[in-house]
């Protein structure tokens, strides 16, 4: 059972079209080109420009490294993106990643990065954020038994932003 000093965060920049898509729960998977070098349990989403904005978080069900035919294969039906643009996205590239979203927490007002840390920036690809963060955003009564029955970090005592909504 991991504990929260063990949760691994990250927060990743998603351009506002596929990070609404994500905390609408319509896209499933999270596509990246290069892969991480200590996999996430949570992903806290900003909206790239021009909303730049924290929209919520999510946990990590899984993570899928294959070719980008493969993950097409596998997810071109929950991951919310064409195949010209999926293409594209991975031009160049001989292996990609698929996160898998499993429970998504939007959040009721997005919030600026310096809201979650100070002196945050938006990173270029991804950035490991403290796992506290989570309970932050979220609060620990709205995860429910996630630390214990899914081996995912807990987030009791500490501070809430009062701004999520679970999606359900």
């Amino acid at each position: 059972m991991a504990g929260e000093a063990d949760a691994v965060v990250v927060l990743l920049p998603i351009k506002p079209h596929y990070a609404t898509q994500i905390m609408e729960g319509t896209k499933r998977v999270e596509f990246r080109r290069r892969p991480f070098a200590r996999v996430p349990q949570w992903v806290v989403v900003y909206a790239s420009a021009p909303e730049k904005r924290v929209l919520g978080c999510f946990s990590v069900r899984g993570v899928d490294e294959c070719s980008p035919e493969g993950l097409w294969q596998r997810y071109e039906h929950v991951g919310g993106i064409d195949q010209a643009d999926f293409a594209a996205y991975y031009t160049g590239r001989d292996r990609g990643v698929a996160l898998l979203i499993d429970e998504v927490y939007p959040l009721d007002d997005p919030v600026e990065l310096r809201e979650i840390g100070d002196g945050l920036l938006p990173p270029q690809s991804y950035r490991y954020l403290e796992p506290g963060v989570i309970a932050t955003l979220v609060g620990p009564g709205d995860l429910g038994n996630v630390g214990d029955a899914r081996g995912r970090p807990s987030v009791a005592g500490t501070r809430r932003l009062d701004r999520v909504r679970p999606l359900v």
